[in-house]
């Protein structure tokens, strides 16, 4: 399996390209917010582990879009500039329509397409795909070579079932978050291990922009089920 090719590329390099690039945006995007606000928080994307599978999709789309380009730097900018894009604005869409939240939002930005995607981040794509390209992948594609053989095919097998686990494990982590705002009761023996292991503190630690989008489930800052249920009783008092 691991060696049948798409694009040139076989499975296991695109495989590894992904884990790479989960971890490598992570920390370059910590990076750029503590420089730019002063701030250190969670990049992250999933509840275990330094992974955001936006950016592992970002560079094996960059891969199989672009290193066709290389001789062309100008080509390849571009060229990455409409991959990011188009790759943000499908994990915006799909996210508010599955979960009811957004984890940016560039409305405040000059030349935004329903605040999903703007020029200046365009930009940015446009510059980590050159990177990406000409500097990072040539020496990733090394390390990547090292795994191989059998022990090789073990960590493959055991990175791609650990990843599929950390998805499910944090879509339902974020889904119980908003749920509990509505009905914080639980229902079932996964809801209370999922209340347990991920009340909201923790929630909005990994993912500091699920507490931003608190507006989005009809509540104002700092307001709750018990609060809503307080409003509610003094209305019917009154």
């Amino acid at each position: 399996m691991w060696q049948k090719k798409i694009g040139g590329f076989s499975l296991h390099d695109l495989f590894w390209t992904f884990v790479a690039g989960c971890m490598i945006g992570v920390f370059v995007e910590q990076v750029f917010v503590y420089v730019a606000v002063g701030v250190m928080e969670s990049r992250a994307g999933l509840v275990v582990g330094p992974f955001n599978p936006i950016y592992g999709v970002g560079a094996v789309v960059m891969l199989l879009c672009l290193y066709r380009f290389k001789r062309w730097p100008a080509l390849l900018m571009a060229v990455s500039a409409l991959c990011g894009s188009a790759i943000e604005y499908v994990f915006s869409f799909c996210e508010e329509t599955f979960f009811g939240t957004r984890s940016w939002d560039y409305s405040n930005e000059p030349f935004n397409l329903n605040g999903r995607i703007c020029l200046k981040y365009a930009f940015y794509w446009a510059v980590l795909g050159a990177l990406f390209i000409y500097c990072i992948y040539p020496a990733l594609s090394k390390l990547i070579g090292i795994i191989r053989g059998n022990v090789g095919e073990i960590l493959s097998w055991t990175m791609l079932i650990f990843l599929i686990v950390d998805m499910i494990l944090s879509a339902a982590a974020v889904a119980r978050y908003k749920q509990r705002y509505f009905d914080p009761t639980p229902h079932s023996i996964v809801d209370q291990i999922l209340d347990d292991a991920y009340p909201d503190r923790k929630i909005e630690e990994i993912f500091p922009s699920m507490k931003k989008s608190r507006e989005q489930f009809g509540l104002m800052e700092g307001e709750g089920p018990g609060k809503r249920e307080e409003v509610s009783e003094a209305s019917k008092a009154a």
